[in-house]
């Protein structure tokens, strides 16, 4: 399934020409427990195929999904703020970095955002999305903005 997915979304986006600012790809993390329930994380093996034909670094421990979420399945947009908040931690690695988080499906675009919102507050120069579907009606804008948190800025 990775690769197959992972190929379709590299072809969509280089014929979308979106491919000159790719350094590294992020896979969004998943906690440990629901890593351990599942086995494997859709989004890693996503990314781990984007790589091999971007020929760009994979690197999945950029950042880390350290508290436990809810599913976000029947969750409002707003409840799905709340539920992520926080929820993601980002190393001093990414600094002076432009990261492509790589994720399977978004909905209202909560969990990119919150990743987002980590990577930019730890020093990311910048933050792309990459995703094979979004769901829903509604959503999130195709060109969201993320900004970093007002404190991000006395850290760097």
């Amino acid at each position: 399934m990775g690769r197959v997915l992972g190929t379709l979304l590299v072809e969509r986006i280089a014929t979308a020409g979106l491919l000159s600012n790719v350094e590294v790809l992020l896979p969004v993390p998943l906690h440990p427990a629901r890593y351990s329930s599942r086995g494997y994380n859709h989004s890693t093996e996503i990314a781990r195929w984007m790589a091999r034909r971007l020929g760009c670094r994979l690197e999945p421990r950029l950042a880390t999904r350290h508290r436990a979420t809810r599913p976000q399945v029947g969750l409002s947009p707003e409840q799905r703020r709340q539920n992520l908040s926080g929820a993601f931690v980002a190393g001093g690695a990414v600094r002076g970095r432009h990261i492509t988080v790589v994720d399977d499906v978004t909905t209202t675009g909560s969990t990119l955002r919150a990743l987002a919102s980590a990577l930019l507050d730890a020093g990311a120069t910048g933050v792309d999305a990459w995703c094979i579907a979004r769901a829903g009606r509604g959503g999130i804008p195709s060109a969201a903005r993320v900004e970093p948190s007002p404190g991000a800025a006395a850290m760097r």
